[in-house]
């Protein structure tokens, strides 16, 4: 049943699997997504554009989208990179207006999702006080570990096509 949840997950077996990025890296909150081209850079170093999960070897993608420092917008970019990129995972941080409607698009889509810089409250709140499905992960707690085990899981789970 999990395994279902993450469409197009049996295309990444025949060799790319794509991570969907989106942060304000413009308008007021831009100052919060400085880091991310540093952080993205040494994650393509740290994994050469491949990622080892199961004994099998996967070209690594990763969509950047920026979320304009706009609630409305973050949700429309993650929409995007479901629904259009096809990824497999959503990776957001920096600040609830953008890391919440993520969170939500991808719950709603059923696409895992790992956030970051952004405290429970809101999470918990926007949704009425009651906790969902939604999986919010720090990545500076995992990092590439994290990721690796996430993916690890999907594609165990994933039912073939």
């Amino acid at each position: 049943m999990v395994g279902s949840a993450f469409h197009g997950l049996g295309k990444a077996q025949s060799g790319t699997i794509k991570i969907g990025f989106v942060s304000p890296r413009t308008g007021p909150l831009a100052a919060f997504a400085q880091p991310d081209d540093f952080t993205l850079e040494q994650v393509r170093k740290a994994t050469g554009g491949k990622v080892r999960v199961g004994g099998k070897t996967y070209n690594l993608e990763i969509v950047y989208k920026d979320s304009q420092s706009n609630p409305n917008r973050a949700a429309e970019v993650t929409a995007e990179l479901i629904l259009k990129d096809r990824v497999h995972l959503v990776v957001a941080g920096n600040t609830p207006e953008t890391t919440v409607p993520v969170a939500d698009q991808c719950e709603l889509n059923g696409i895992p999702c790992i956030t970051d810089d952004t405290p429970w409250q809101p999470y918990f709140f926007s949704r009425g006080g009651v906790v969902s499905r939604v999986m919010c992960k720090s990545l500076c707690t995992g990092g590439i570990p994290l990721l690796k085990h996430l993916l690890q899981h999907l594609l165990h789970l994933r039912e073939p096509l």
